[in-house]
């Protein structure tokens, strides 16, 4: 008998048990006075925002739990309900409902309305009404390049959504086990809603909607530590040296990730590798030593194989023959099997020193039980299995799988599967984790790098693991590619430093980070969240996708999108949000709402404090148990007044869901002339708590200290230290926890300093002292000036204007005379541009909905975002230059000026024919009295070779005739017919890129699947294009394919990469000499399984593009 008959039987069996079984300890069945059935409708208040409205056409209505929804034992909210002739009413405080019974049948808009209070104002609602669903997320970013489209989350912007579970499995009893078991609802025809009404009060609606779906719990502690990841056969001796490497760089590192390569050769395994893992016991007692923790890569699908080292033991609990089985089929629908699932194949490996499993499940979502998800049931069923048998795992669960729908959000880490290593796909990430939040999924950990194909360009990565430190989780990862590099010292100083100094950023943060898990666990309100959570009622808060809250306090700005070549800055624009904030890096200060220009350089991260909290952070160690509770440091960085708490519980169990934990409330504060911060005594305790800690608090950005006073007493001076940075220090000897500490810093007011320090004085200098460091003795006397001054502010005393305008000083003479320095390119500009806040970014919009040939309009905008520079006294200029092949529109100016803050410009500029290469300049003249700086910038349009000849599919082995046929061709005729796979005729085809502006910046990559509708493997493709150039002169042919490549140029063969690989552009540079005139560009294109594609670029040896360089496909 199949298990879905049997379980169905038993599901028509009334009366067979007394009650639903609880799912996580939470109760499925309502308050019975919560409750209004009138004939086959049923209403539940669950919460004054949350209405249960069901119908059942046997009028049985289902209180067995469902996924999404387990706790309906809600307090009962103030709820009335009333028969009014055929209308029944129920209300509570947000909904008021009206059930036509003369109408009597499903739910609809014919018989059933609403009013609903949102926000104070009363709307009528019915079922039939839309709304605009702010999204919440999916189930994988699988294969996404860019972004995707989401699952709706449970808010909209009409303050009201309407969930259907209707669906959904439930959770009954099963015969053969006491889990609660999924079952498949008895009626088809029954509906099981949920409406939601939450206003503009996100977080009370997610405080409502854990109450009845349950909570988020907390993950251990080292879960919010570095991970790393990677799809790579290593030997434990290499995982070994990795470690070493990592200690030797001085990176923490939390979690060593070991994927599929592990077991035994196969999709699904058990059993070590001994080829890999020789001494399986000695290795996990090394990384239990190095306070390492270790997860397998699990594929179950493919259930077990005789080759298991279990294999006779896992048939004997499944009852099977083992001598007459090759292999036991996967089935998560059956108690038996599962049961042995567990008990003969993970727990031994639990018990071993494996710490979690990585639920890697790829393999659709059928089932034998109707409507059941394979994934979710697996996440529900690991997560139960861990915290039904803590003796074989004594810490909190953590399932790290891809998300399986709503309610899934009780079964964290998620795992956001195989992304592209892109731009597109780095800027999607922060609005997708946010936006998780809107059905709970708190927890998203993504593949930081990116997965395919693999390599990554080090600026790429920088910045992804800059966003990857202020995201849940911290984990890198990337698919078996020998170029597929992650470790963050194998790339240039730049960039390295850049990461490291990201990466222990995280792990200082980890008591602010762990202490916003704790507020998620009890209020449903994420670490990562949108802007709209706390400004609801601010359209700019829904529209600014890049930016979300990281707990209370910070608000993160990542830099998404590649940094000008000509100054290594990114310039991005951030929309500062009501209040007073201070940018971390800079010390600057910002008052919202309003809107900031930022020059970012390669080793800062906007990010931006609510003005007055201070910040709870920790030593940095080996990894996030060296920490330790013992020593805690406060970081205050602007005045202002704030309220923040410390959670601490044990780190590791399930103890704090029973009382074992504690908070510290902290209380800061400071305006003109002081600043002070409390710990009030800690609140609660838990095993493991210290009695006293050392306390160590910095302020930042304020003038010299003149008083320190702890409790009411004075510190000596030698007890504290300020530096140049208008950094102060103290660093308290051991307090005890249960006491209060109060310390208050106290300066003389100075309004002209306090001015320069929020305007972002100390960031401010160290550009300076960079800038006198590189110039030395070429320094001009005006960098001096303004470098003695500071130096005389840090002092303390009474600040004059004049001598706050002295460091101010001539400062546009100065970046004019480093403009002319002999700074190498593009430092120098940089310099420029960070001493005046110079601002600038090129855009490209189409005019005409891009028609042929296009018309684009080039915009400059322009700004001098620096409040150490008049900008009002600045005369600033913008000419543009066309790429060759474009031309000025008809009456449009190329050049134009203005003395505003901002500067907007924009010139139409037509393309002379097909797309091609060009690089469109603008020439930035800056003019202050007498004194001029040019700066220029410019923006490579339409890169790589962007039309091509194609002919395929052809053969999966290609005649050595065919190649030497196709090498010599200098026309493409494109009436023949040649033989190509599985007997089918093949002809070419041309491909030409479109002309528009959306993708006017990036390459033109010539997707196989695309091309031919589906997916072929086992085949190759000939392309062909003819390159025109002025001259005789070198390039390089900058190449990248998946698979493999052969390059013919005017018939001779520069290159030959036979291997299979996953698409990295540029990944092949092939050095040619291009001729006067035509030059026929030959590739074969080869191709395994997986993706097919292919990218040229025709650049100068250095990388830059060849725009002379004309492409056609005509001789």
């Amino acid at each position: 008998m199949k298990p879905g008959i049997a379980l169905m039987t038993l599901l028509l069996v009334p009366g067979l048990f007394a009650a639903p079984p609880s799912v996580g300890g939470y109760d499925p069945v309502a308050d019975p006075n919560a409750v209004s059935i009138i004939g086959n409708v049923r209403f539940t208040a669950l919460t004054p925002r949350i209405m249960r409205i069901e119908y059942s056409p046997s009028g049985k209505f289902e209180d067995r739990a469902s996924y999404a929804f387990v706790n309906r034992k809600t307090p009962v909210p103030a709820f009335r309900k009333v028969q009014r002739g055929a209308i029944h009413n129920v209300k509570t405080e947000l909904i008021n409902l009206f059930y036509d019974t003369s109408r009597a049948g499903p739910p609809s808009a014919a018989n059933l309305t609403a009013k609903l209070v949102i926000d104070g104002e009363v709307i009528d609602w019915s079922p039939d009404m839309r709304s605009t669903n702010l999204g919440g997320t999916t189930r994988t970013l699988d294969g996404v390049s860019g972004s995707c489209e989401l699952e709706p989350g449970i808010f909209s912007r009409e303050g009201f959504t309407l969930i259907d579970d209707s669906k959904s499995i439930v959770f009954d009893h099963r015969e053969g086990t006491d889990w609660p078991w999924a079952a498949a609802r008895p009626d088809p025809a029954a509906t099981d809603w949920y409406l939601f009404v939450h206003g503009s009060d996100y977080k009370g609606a997610l405080a409502d909607f854990t109450a009845v779906a349950g909570r988020i719990p907390l993950p251990p502690r080292y879960a919010l530590g570095a991970w790393w990841s990677r799809y790579w056969a290593y030997s434990d001796g290499e995982l070994r040296q990795l470690v070493k490497e990592f200690r030797e760089h001085d990176v923490p590192l939390d979690v060593l990730v070991v994927d599929m390569d592990w077991h035994l050769d196969g999709w699904t395994g058990y059993s070590w590798n001994p080829q890999y893992f020789p001494d399986p016991d000695g290795f996990l007692k090394w990384t239990a030593e190095e306070k390492l923790r270790v997860p397998l890569n699990l594929h179950p699908a493919d259930g077990v194989g005789k080759h298991e080292t279990r294999f006779k033991e896992f048939c004997e609990a499944v009852g099977v023959d083992a001598a007459t089985t090759d292999r036991v089929p996967f089935d998560c629908t059956d108690p038996k099997f599962v049961k042995a699932y567990f008990e003969v194949l993970h727990h031994p490996l639990e018990k071993q020193g494996i710490d979690f499993w990585w639920m890697d499940w790829q393999q659709g979502r059928a089932s034998q039980v109707d409507g059941l998800d394979p994934l979710p049931w697996l996440n529900y069923l690991h997560w139960t299995d861990w915290e039904r048998n803590p003796g074989v795992k004594p810490s909190r669960p953590l399932v790290f799988s891809r998300w399986g729908g709503l309610g899934n959000h009780r079964y964290q880490v998620g795992f956001s599967g195989d992304t592209f290593c892109d731009w597109p796909s780095l800027a999607f990430q922060p609005s997708f984790t946010a936006t998780a939040g809107n059905v709970g999924y708190a927890w998203w950990s993504h593949d930081i790098g990116g997965h395919q194909p693999g390599k990554v360009d080090p600026e790429l990565y920088a910045r992804w693991i800059q966003w990857g430190a202020f995201s849940p989780v911290l984990r890198t990862h990337t698919t078996k590619n020998p170029l597929a590099e992650r470790r963050i010292w194998e790339f240039p100083p730049e960039f390295y430093n850049a990461m490291k100094a990201a990466w222990r950023l995280r792990y200082s943060l980890l008591p602010y980070t762990y202490s916003a898990g704790r507020e998620c666990y009890d209020t449903g309100v994420p670490l990562c969240r949108p802007l709209y959570y706390h400004w609801p009622l601010i359209d700019r808060a829904y529209n600014t996708p890049g930016q979300y809250m990281f707990g209370e306090s910070l608000m993160i700005a990542p830099v998404l999108e590649p940094r000008n070549p000509a100054n290594r800055l990114a310039s991005i624009k951030v929309w500062i949000p009501p209040g007073e904030w201070t940018l971390w890096a800079e010390g600057r200060q910002f008052a919202g709402p309003s809107e900031a220009r930022l020059l970012v350089p390669m080793d800062t991260i906007p990010i931006f404090v609510r003005a007055g909290d201070v910040l709870p952070m920790a030593n940095v160690g080996r990894n996030s148990e060296d920490s330790g509770t013992d020593t805690l440091t406060l970081v205050g960085n602007a005045p202002g007044w704030g309220d923040t708490r410390l959670y601490e519980d044990d780190g590791l169990t399930q103890a704090y869901q029973k009382g074992e934990f504690a908070w510290t409330p902290i209380k800061s504060g400071g305006q003109s002339g002081f600043r002070e911060v409390t710990l009030r005594p800690a609140q609660g305790t838990f095993p493991g708590a210290v009695d006293s800690r050392i306390l160590t608090y910095r302020a930042r950005n304020l003038p010299q200290p003149t008083k320190v006073v702890l409790n009411g007493e004075p510190l000596a001076q030698s007890e504290w230290s300020f530096d140049n940075g208008f950094n102060f220090s103290v660093q308290l000897p051991p307090r005890p926890v249960k006491e209060e500490t109060k310390l208050r810093v106290e300066y003389e007011p100075n309004a002209a300093l306090e001015k320069l320090l929020a305007d972002g004085l100390a960031g401010d200098l160290r550009v300076l002292a960079q800038l006198s460091q590189e110039l030395g003795e070429a320094a001009p006397p005006e960098l001096a000036a303004s470098l003695q001054a500071a130096a005389l502010l840090a002092k303390g005393g009474n600040t004059s204007e004049a001598q706050a305008a002295a460091y101010v000083g001539k400062r546009f003479a100065l970046a004019a005379k480093v403009a002319v320095s002999a700074l190498p390119e593009p430092r120098r500009s940089e310099f420029v541009c960070r001493l005046l806040g110079l601002w600038t970014k090129l855009s490209l919009v189409a005019l005409d909905g891009g028609n042929q040939p296009p018309t684009l309009t080039a915009n400059a905008e322009v700004a001098l975002s620096s409040p150490f520079v008049a900008s009002k006294d600045v005369q600033k200029r913008v000419r543009f230059v066309p790429p060759e092949n474009w031309k000025l529109a008809p009456g449009l100016k190329l050049e134009q000026e203005s003395r505003d803050d901002v500067m907007n410009c924009g010139a139409a500029l037509e393309s002379s024919g097909p797309p091609q290469t060009g690089v469109l300049r603008a020439e930035i003249e800056l003019t202050a009295g007498e004194t001029k700086i040019a700066v220029p910038i410019e923006q490579v349009l339409y890169p790589s070779i962007n039309a091509w000849w194609i002919l395929g599919p052809m053969t999966p082995t290609v005649p050595e005739s065919l190649d030497a046929e196709m090498a010599a061709m200098t026309s493409i005729d494109d009436s023949r017919s040649y033989d190509g796979k599985d007997g089918k005729p093949a002809r070419w085809r041309r491909f030409e890129r479109k002309a528009d502006a959306a993708s006017a910046m990036n390459e033109f990559f010539i997707n196989f699947t695309n091309v031919y509708g589906e997916r072929t493997y086992g085949t190759n493709a000939y392309v062909a294009t003819i390159l025109k150039s002025p001259r005789d002169q070198e390039a390089t042919l900058a190449v990248g394919s998946d698979d493999g490549v052969i390059v013919w140029l005017n018939g001779q063969e520069v290159h030959r990469y036979p291997h299979g690989r996953a698409y990295a552009s540029k990944a092949d540079r092939v050095n040619v000499t291009l001729k006067q005139g035509t030059n026929v560009l030959m590739m074969r294109i080869m191709q395994g399984t997986g993706d097919w594609g292919f990218g040229v670029h025709v650049e100068t040896r250095a990388g830059k593009p060849l725009p002379e360089v004309e492409v056609s496909l005509r001789p």
